[in-house]
C-alpha cells in the first residue's frame, strides 16, 4: 500500500470522529460561550433574535446572593469534602491493598463499593428517610441512645452537611479501588529495602506510599472535583420543593435561570445561564491546574 493510500486510509477512519466531535463538542461549546454575551430567551431560539449585552451576565451573575451562595457550597464541597473523600480513600486503600494482607479484605472493598453502583436518588432518599429523619432516623437513635441531643440535620443551618455526608458516603467506594489499584503498583522490593533498613508502618507511608501515589491522588482530586461540580441530582433529593440557598450549586441555579424560577427573580434567560455555565467549565479548569501545580510529581524511577 503506497504512502498516499495509507494517508485516505487513515483520513477515512479519523474524519467521521473529528466530525462527530465538532457536531456534538466543539459547535455547543462555542455557541454557549458566544451565547453568555447575550440576552437569549431560550436554549433553541435563533441567533436573530439575541440581544446583545456584553459582560452584563457577568455582573448581574456577582451581583446574584443566590449565585455567590451557590458558588460558596461548591468550594466548601470541593475543599471540606475533597479532604475528606482523599483522606478516607487513602486510608481504606492502605488497609485494603493485597499489601496490607487483612483478612477478609475482598469483602470490605465490596462492601465499601456497593453504594457507588446505586442512584444518588436511591441513596440520597435512604438518608434523608432513613438517616437524617429527625424523630427516628438512625443518628437520632444513635443520639438519644448516649444521652445526647439529637442534632436536627435538614434544618437549613445543617442540610447542606448531611448531603455532602451522603455524596462521600456514595462515592468514597470508588476513589478507594483507584488508590489501591494505584498503591498495588508499588514494587514490593521497596518496601522489603524499608524493613531492612528498620522502617515501621508510618515511616513506609509517608517515605514511600505517600510520594509514589501523587499521581493517583491527583485523578482522585480532579474526579471528585468534577462531581462535586455536578451535584445536580443531590440538590433535588434534599431540596426536593425548590432550590435551596443552604444547598443550592451553580448547575442548580444554572438550572433555575434556563427554566425561570421564583429564586432566581427573573424571566427564562438562555443567555445568563450560559454564563452560569462558562463560569463553571472556568473553575473547573482553575481547580485542575492548581492541582495539577500542588500535586507536581517529580520523576521517580522504580
Amino acid at each position: 500500500m503506497t504512502t498516499k493510500n495509507n494517508k485516505l486510509f487513515i483520513t477515512g477512519f479519523v474524519l467521521p470522529c473529528v466530525l462527530v466531535l465538532l457536531v456534538v463538542y466543539a459547535y455547543p461549546v462555542l455557541r454557549t460561550i458566544f451565547m453568555s454575551f447575550f440576552r437569549a430567551g431560550g436554549v433553541t431560539s435563533s441567533i436573530a433574535d439575541w440581544k446583545w449585552h456584553g459582560i452584563g451576565n457577568y455582573v448581574q451573575l456577582m451581583g446574584s446572593k443566590d449565585f455567590t451562595k451557590s458558588v460558596w457550597n461548591m468550594v466548601k464541597l470541593l475543599l471540606l469534602g475533597g479532604v475528606l473523600t482523599v483522606g478516607i480513600s487513602i486510608l481504606l486503600g492502605v488497609l485494603l491493598s493485597s499489601k496490607a494482607n487483612l483478612p477478609g479484605r475482598n469483602f470490605f472493598r465490596t462492601i465499601i463499593y456497593m453504594p457507588n453502583m446505586l442512584s444518588a436518588i436511591a441513596i440520597g432518599n435512604a438518608f434523608t428517610y432513613y438517616v437524617f429523619q429527625e424523630e427516628f432516623g438512625l443518628l437520632t437513635t444513635i443520639w438519644k441512645f448516649f444521652g445526647a441531643t439529637p442534632i436536627e440535620w435538614m434544618t437549613s443551618t445543617n442540610k447542606f452537611y448531611a448531603m455532602m455526608f451522603a455524596i462521600i458516603f456514595c462515592g468514597v467506594g470508588y476513589y478507594m479501588l483507584v488508590m489501591i489499584s494505584g498503591i498495588e503498583s508499588i514494587p514490593d522490593d521497596l518496601y522489603e529495602a524499608a524493613v531492612l533498613d528498620g522502617a515501621g508502618p508510618f515511616q513506609k507511608f509517608f517515605h514511600i506510599t505517600l510520594p509514589l501515589m501523587k499521581g493517583t491522588i491527583k485523578t482522585i482530586v480532579t474526579f471528585w472535583s468534577i462531581s462535586a461540580m455536578q451535584m445536580f441530582a443531590w440538590n433535588q433529593v434534599f431540596s426536593p420543593l425548590g432550590a435551596e440557598s443552604s444547598t443550592i450549586s451553580p448547575i442548580v441555579y444554572m438550572y433555575e435561570i434556563l427554566f425561570g424560577s421564583a429564586l432566581a427573580q427573573v424571566e427564562p434567560d438562555a443567555g445568563l445561564g450560559a454564563a452560569v455555565g462558562v463560569f463553571t467549565a472556568l473553575l473547573v479548569q482553575v481547580v485542575y491546574t492548581l492541582c495539577n501545580w500542588l500535586l507536581r510529581s517529580d520523576d521517580l524511577e522504580f
